[in-house]
Parts: C-alpha cells; structure tokens; sequence
C-alpha cells in the first residue's frame, strides 16, 4: 500500500477527539476512579494520588474533549463491571477484579513484529484490525484504548517512577558535551515547576537560575548540570514568552505558578 495512503487511512481509523468540546474538571468520585484505573494499568499502587490528579486536572481544564473522554471512559468501566457482575465501585474492587474488568475491554495482540510476516506485509496485524474494528463498531472502547489509557501509561513511564521500572534513575539519555547543539522544543507546566523537552530526547526540569537572556534578547538555559547550554525553538520561545513579565526598569521576570522569577541578561 502506498505509504501515503497508508498514513491516511490510519489518520481516518484513529479516534478523533472533539476539541471544541467543553473543558473542566472531574469529581472527587471520578478522581478517585481514575487513580484505580492508573494503579491497575501500570500495578504502582504506591503512585501519589496529587500527582496524577494534578496532571489530569491539567488535561481536562486545558484540552478540549478531553474530560468528555475521560468520562466516556469511566462509564465505560461501569458497563464493563455489569458484564462481569461486579457490584460496588470500580475503586472498590481486588486487583484481581479490576484486571478483569480491563480484559474485557482491552484486547491484548502481539508486538507487529510478532506476526507472520504475511499479516505484515498486508498491513494486517493484530493493531491495525484493532484499528479498524475500533472505527467501525468498538468506538468507545478504542476511544479509551487510544486517548485516555494511552494518556496515562505516557504520564507514568515518562516520570521518574515509570524510568525506575527499567532501572534508570534519571530519564534515560546521553549528556551532550556543550559543544552539540540542543533546544528546548517545548515544555509542560506541573505545579509550580517547568518541565523542558529537549531535542537530545531527554527531559528536564528547569531550575529558573539557570534562565537568561543572550546578547541578542534570545531566552537561553543551562541544563544537564550545567554541562549544556540549550536555545529555545521560536514555538518554545514564543510559548514561554506568555509566562515573562516585565517590570518598570526593563527587568524581566518568570512567573510560574505563583512563584516569581528573576531572569538574568547573559553576563550579569
């Protein structure tokens, strides 16, 4: 199949998520059915509650559609609870009946690898029948599968927690010495802290000392212990720009969250 078409046809089967939809924030109940579902798909029972509600709350006041999916969701595990003949709430359940909840609407398939190397070469692997069938008569399901699970497996292993269930202590990438390029191509806000993705592929939280103006009024961060002084993308400069303030003698200053920040000129 053309590899353009390919593409296409993929972009038409994935779940599109309403974006004009309303934004807001879940219940307590709901939060609290959330962090179930978290602990039952990744099996940290000792994962912070704040964390996880903090991220959520973030999506779900923030990305439109994506608090109607998360509810879609959660209604989605009751109807799943009825066919299994559990009573009671979600959160209430044994690890045990929470998994089997889950199977019955995630089906597991192989790695595409893993199958025959017709089914590949016919792009009919187990995911993209999944895909299809997703489209055309398990909507719902491939709406939890593909927007709300997804969102929460990248939540945890792209933190410290997920990184510790392969052994790293820190977010697995090379220190680039300062003479490699590297750019902040964009970042996250979590509470009072700033998270920045870097073109090495590795992520970092900012420590705003470590935030200046260059000679040419271009916003520059050292990073990586200070062994790497990184650019902003002009989309990560322009984004991060929202958060500056200026004051009354020309000084500029990060607010994050409700903590402010002086932001030096380089050479001060």
């Amino acid at each position: 199949m053309n590899r353009s078409l390919s593409s296409r046809l993929r972009a038409f089967l994935e779940p599109a998520v309403a974006r004009a939809a309303p934004t807001g924030v879940l219940s307590d109940a709901e939060h609290r059915t959330v962090h179930a579902l978290f602990e039952a798909l990744t099996g940290d029972d000792q994962y912070p509650p704040a964390l996880l509600r903090r991220h959520v709350e973030r999506r779900t006041a923030e990305d439109g559609g994506y608090l109607e999916e998360c509810r879609a969701g959660l209604a989605l595990l009751r109807r799943a609870m009825e066919r299994e003949w559990l009573a009671g709430e979600f959160v209430d359940l044994t690890h045990g009946e929470r998994d089997r909840v889950l199977r019955r609407i995630l089906r597991s398939y192989p790695h595409e690898e893993k199958n025959a190397w017709w089914r590949r070469r016919l792009r009919l692997t187990s995911e993209n029948l999944d895909l299809v069938a997703g489209r055309l008569w398990r909507r719902a399901v491939r709406h939890f599968r593909v927007v709300v699970v997804r969102d929460l497996l990248e939540h945890y292993y792209t933190g410290p927690s997920g990184w510790a269930v392969v052994g790293y202590r820190e977010f697995p990438g090379r220190v680039r010495s300062e003479s490699e390029p590297c750019k902040v191509l964009g970042f996250r806000i979590e509470g009072d802290s700033v998270v920045l993705e870097l073109s090495d592929s590795t992520y970092e939280t900012l420590d705003p000392r470590n935030l200046e103006l260059d000679e040419g009024g271009a916003l520059v961060v050292t990073t990586k212990s200070s062994r790497q002084r990184a650019g902003f993308s002009h989309a990560a400069q322009h984004a991060i720009g929202e958060l500056l303030q200026e004051d009354e003698h020309g000084g500029l200053s990060l607010m994050i969250g409700s903590v402010r920040h002086e932001v030096f000129r380089d050479g001060e």
